[in-house]
């Protein structure tokens, strides 16, 4: 990251002793000027030994704390927080997704940041049950920085109450969580269908990005996370609808699949950075 004035910015690292193990070359949360940075966390101690588990909303409290300490050794704390991203183990069901979505959602105030939320049948290792990770950004003078948010009329919504936000812009940056096919109560719109999700989920980060008076050529970076086993060719399938929101230079994109996503038949998940 580089200052208005093209200098380099002066990094430092927060590092905990029961934190991800890491070598020494990586660290578990960085700040670079207003941004800070934590490395994906779990509920192993520092010792390497895994706490609660099996116990989802467990680990989620005790990940999230271990969030909170890092950011708070560099002057900041999870209130910062503009963009949070969580890989659980859960089975996509909406009943099993809500407990420890409510868990995690009360270390939060709103308006919280924009979150993606990723569903998998197992991480490396048995009864682990989160890897956990936020951007965060905090002036450097200590204060709190000034947000804006968007949450379109009519959007799509949670089954259940949560402080996050479809967007939130703090300074020049824009971070959407992840956008999908759902009605405001939390229907999959034309389940099982791969194209008509993706045109749903893209029409909703325009809407989203419209209420910050931005468009897609704002659009920097942009992860999708969809379901499917057949490599390329579903990568293809959804990247063909994507690509006709945009014209070159284009946003860099990460496209990632999963055997399934949070809601039975929800195919598709889009999170992006914008700049204004």
């Amino acid at each position: 990251m580089r200052g208005q004035n093209g200098e380099r910015l002066a990094r430092s690292a927060s590092w905990i002793a029961d934190g991800v193990r890491l070598p020494a070359a990586f660290s578990q949360a960085i700040r670079c000027g207003q941004m800070l940075f934590t490395s994906g966390h779990t509920a192993e101690d520092g010792a390497g030994a895994l706490l609660a588990a099996g116990d989802l909303p467990a680990q989620s409290r005790i990940v999230l704390d271990k969030l909170q300490r890092l950011l708070q050794g560099r002057g900041a704390d999870l209130f910062d927080a503009v963009k949070s991203n969580v890989f659980n183990v859960e089975p996509g069901e909406q009943e099993v997704w809500k407990e420890a979505a409510l868990v995690r959602a009360s270390h939060f105030r709103e308006p919280g940041p924009a979150a993606t939320g990723l569903s998998l049948p197992c991480l490396p290792r048995d009864g682990m049950m989160l890897r956990y990770d936020v951007i965060a950004m905090r002036g450097e003078d200590g204060a709190r920085l000034p947000r804006a948010t968007s949450w379109p009329t009519g959007h799509w919504d949670w089954p259940v109450h949560l402080p996050y936000r479809h967007g939130l812009k703090v300074g020049d940056l824009v971070f959407l969580g992840g956008q999908v096919s759902l009605t405001s109560k939390g229907e999959v719109i034309d389940p099982g269908e791969m194209k008509a999700q993706t045109e749903t989920a893209m029409a909703n980060i325009e809407k989203v990005l419209a209420e910050f008076g931005l468009g897609m050529e704002q659009v920097v970076k942009i992860n999708t996370f969809y379901v499917g086993n057949r490599g390329q060719q579903d990568l293809l399938e959804n990247a063909s609808v994507r690509s006709r929101f945009y014209r070159a230079p284009g946003p860099a994109s990460t496209g990632i699949s999963f055997p399934y996503l949070a809601y039975e038949d929800m195919l598709i998940e889009i999170d992006c950075i914008a700049m204004v």
